[in-house]
Parts: structure tokens; C-alpha cells; sequence
């Protein structure tokens, strides 16, 4: 697979409010995540409710997982794999994506984690076969496990554009 590295149009992190997402399921994602935080004060302990309570996105998510030491990758949505052209949808990221991107997403995971608060980057998908017409935003969103008080689980959905502002998913 031809690729390079993917160019950042934007980048927040933390992302402070909705104002920077151009999607709105990836808007309301957020205003979901913000309002467990601020319920409980930390962040949100990770289940599968929130995953429904976003049902419109779930077809564009990645959910990763660090807690052992690599990152799990695990494509929810057939629309996001497809888009993106993975023939696997779980494994590890390392044997999952190109080099360039592998580098991106590991920054931004170890970045949100280390915040504990979401982050978000709208980028180029010039990592993918140099596709760098291809703009999609990202919104990594962190939860911890009922394990311990790490953030090790991300929801992480997506929104695919050719022309900026313009949605494909």
C-alpha cells in the first residue's frame, strides 16, 4: 500500500467544545461523553450504552484498546472499514494500518489518555493509498474500565469528507 504521512488540517487537543466538529452525530458523541464527565466528575466508566446512545455514528467508529500494552483495534462499523479499505476489521493496530497512520493514531491515543479528555484532528488520508484528497475528521473519546482508573478503552468516530464540509458519511 502506497502512503504518506497524513497531513493535519486541524488539531485539538484537549478539544475544549463542539464548535470545532463539523459533523453533528460526532457533536452530539461529544455532548454525551461531556455530560458523563460532568456527572460524575472523572471520566466515564466504558460500556456498550454509550455505543447505542450514538447508534448514527457507530457504523463510521473504531474502538481501540490499550490495557495490554498494544493497541487492539476493533473496526463497529462495516461503513468505516469500508471506506477506510481494511480487509481485517479487529487485531492490532500495527498489523491493521500503514506505518504513517499507526504513528498518528498512537500519538493521539497516548495524548488523549494522558489528558483524560477527548481529543479530536481533521486530516488528510494521504496515508492510504496517498489519497490526500480525502479529508475526515476524528473524535477520540476516552473511558475508562471497570478494572481501574486508566484510560485504556477510546471511541473513537470518525466523519469522511471529499470536499471540505462535505460529507460522505
Amino acid at each position: 500500500m502506497k502512503s504518506s504521512k497524513p497531513v493535519i488540517l486541524k488539531d485539538c487537543s484537549p478539544l475544549a467544545n463542539k464548535d470545532d466538529l463539523l459533523d453533528e452525530g460526532l457533536q452530539k458523541a461529544f455532548d454525551i461523553w461531556q455530560a458523563q464527565y460532568n456527572k460524575g466528575g472523572k471520566v466515564p466508566l466504558w460500556n456498550m450504552d454509550f455505543a447505542m446512545d450514538n447508534s448514527t455514528i457507530v457504523s463510521r467508529t473504531i474502538m481501540y484498546d490499550t490495557s495490554r500494552g498494544e493497541i487492539l483495534m476493533t473496526i463497529i462499523g462495516e461503513e468505516c472499514r469500508n471506506f477506510i479499505g481494511l480487509e481485517k476489521s479487529k487485531g492490532l493496530l500495527k498489523d491493521l494500518m500503514p506505518k504513517p497512520n499507526i504513528d498518528d493514531v498512537t500519538t493521539r491515543l497516548n495524548k488523549c489518555a494522558e489528558l483524560r479528555k477527548p481529543t479530536y484532528c481533521y486530516k488528510t488520508m494521504s496515508w492510504n493509498h496517498d489519497r490526500d484528497y480525502m479529508k475526515y475528521e476524528v473524535l477520540f473519546l476516552p473511558f475508562v474500565t471497570s478494572e481501574g482508573d486508566e484510560c485504556t478503552w477510546f471511541f473513537v468516530p470518525m466523519s469522511f469528507q471529499i470536499n471540505e464540509g462535505a460529507n460522505m458519511l
